[in-house]
């Protein structure tokens, strides 16, 4: 039976190694064209199987769009969006400020996310959500953004915002109502009520039985009345926090 020494395998180990190193030392890098390195080959295959728009840019120049994009900005190609003299051209007219455009296109915090006023190319406008994030393209800085159509989302909140705002205005016709109910009316049915007094403490010249009853049922339906007048002014002095607490006793048997 055929022996191997450790010299052998110890040699077999040394030649495998620099086989080894020849070979990897040798291996050309894979060819993947002009449109960047593995890496960047490798964002654009994730990229562009995306539901979302996705553009890569550069100092206002578009370098990749995905197809999603083209079609959320209405464009025919994204060769069309590639020869834009501007990204701000992507932008609605009223956010084309210099500090908005600064702060929409050339922000590359992880994961900074901002709403604002897209247009697309036959002029129209929509709200767009762009999130963002820095990476190396072609060996170099640029910026990945992803977009989405979020007009319904905007519309929702303008239509609650305004909502808000006309329960506000409705909050302050109350208000107003009943300030002027405190002076409107308090101050009439106070007077009513003293005068039916006066006119039933009369001893000079007294009320005769008729009188007397019409006078003090006239009494009776002003006060009552100037008790709800001020229920109503308790339960808004109430919505407001201007309760005021008093310690009495109270019988409790």
């Amino acid at each position: 039976m055929a022996t191997i020494s450790f010299a052998s395998i110890a040699l077999g180990a040394v030649l495998g190694a620099v086989l080894a190193y020849v070979f990897f030392a040798n291996r050309r890098a894979p060819n993947i064209g002009a449109d960047g390195n593995a890496d960047d080959r490798q964002l654009r295959n994730v990229i562009d199987h995306s539901n979302q728009g996705y553009m890569i840019h550069r100092n206002f120049k578009a370098l990749y769009v995905n197809d999603e994009f083209v079609r959320l900005y209405g464009y025919k190609s994204a060769q069309e969006i590639y020869d834009l003299e501007s990204t701000q051209d992507l932008i609605a007219p009223d956010w084309r400020a210099p500090e908005r455009h600064l702060e929409i296109l050339d922000r590359t915090t992880p994961d900074d996310e901002i709403d604002y006023l897209a247009l697309r190319k036959d002029g129209s406008t929509f709200w767009v959500n762009r999130r963002s994030f820095p990476i190396d393209w072609n060996g170099e800085p640029a910026v990945c953004s992803a977009r989405r159509d979020v007009s319904e989302r905007v519309a929702d909140q303008q239509k609650l915002a305004d909502a808000v705002v006309a329960a506000e205005r409705a909050n302050q016709a109350k208000t107003d109502f009943l300030s002027r109910m405190s002076h409107e009316l308090r101050t009439p049915l106070n007077a009513i009520i003293g005068f039916t007094d006066l006119m039933n403490d009369d001893a000079d010249d007294p009320l005769s039985p008729n009188q007397r009853h019409a006078v003090q049922h006239i009494s009776q339906a002003g006060t009552h009345l100037l008790g709800l007048v001020n229920d109503v002014l308790q339960i808004s002095n109430m919505d407001a926090d201007k309760v005021n607490m008093a310690i009495e006793p109270v019988r409790i048997s």
